[in-house]
């Protein structure tokens, strides 16, 4: 099964079937729209607000029938979460200026990290770090939560933040501010 976020649901309204990606289940399920149940070994319909945490809602993943349980199904019927705030950190420390240039000697590495809120951290996230100006470079895969960043040649400033992605966020994507650093002789 792929995940919750991308199968697809049978959703009934007014006589008509409808299929819903996860995902999307909170902006196009409408309080009074049935969706495909199975509650012991009974197959029925439900609307959103009837269902429990032990039913079972049938999907699609590609062109295979599933179930996913209610338990999984109910918070996709919620208003997603936002990936704001986030937290950058330096070296395990959150960033609170990021408007002074950390100044620091050439080729000194830093670790930086980036955390989303806590009604975010269940979606599927992916991260983007990205050089912005400058001459650092990550010395670390610049697709991770955290990463090891090389502050570059002396005389330079380098920026650098980090896009967040998720799949069920109330926006797709969060670009962090900009970490700036100045490297010194």
């Amino acid at each position: 099964m792929g995940t919750k976020w991308t199968a697809r649901f049978v959703v009934q309204r007014d006589g008509t079937q409808y299929v819903v990606r996860g995902d999307q289940l909170f902006d196009k399920v409408k309080a009074t729209d049935l969706l495909a149940v199975q509650r012991g070994d009974t197959l029925y319909h439900a609307v959103s607000s009837k269902l429990h945490d032990d039913d079972w809602l049938v999907c699609l993943d590609g062109d295979t029938a599933c179930r996913i349980s209610g338990s999984e199904v109910i918070p996709l019927l919620l208003p997603p979460p936002s990936l704001e705030p986030a937290i950058v950190k330096i070296d395990g420390v959150a960033v609170t200026d990021f408007d002074t240039p950390i100044e620091t000697t050439a080729g000194t590495e830093f670790s930086l990290e980036v955390e989303v809120n806590s009604a975010a951290k269940h979606l599927p996230l992916s991260y983007e770090w990205g050089v912005r100006s400058g001459d650092g470079q990550f010395t670390s895969s610049s697709k991770a939560k955290a990463v090891v960043f090389e502050v570059g040649a002396v005389g330079q400033l380098s920026a650098v933040n980090c896009v967040v992605q998720a799949i069920g966020a109330a926006e797709p994507s969060y670009s962090t501010e900009a970490i700036s650093f100045f490297a010194m002789s």
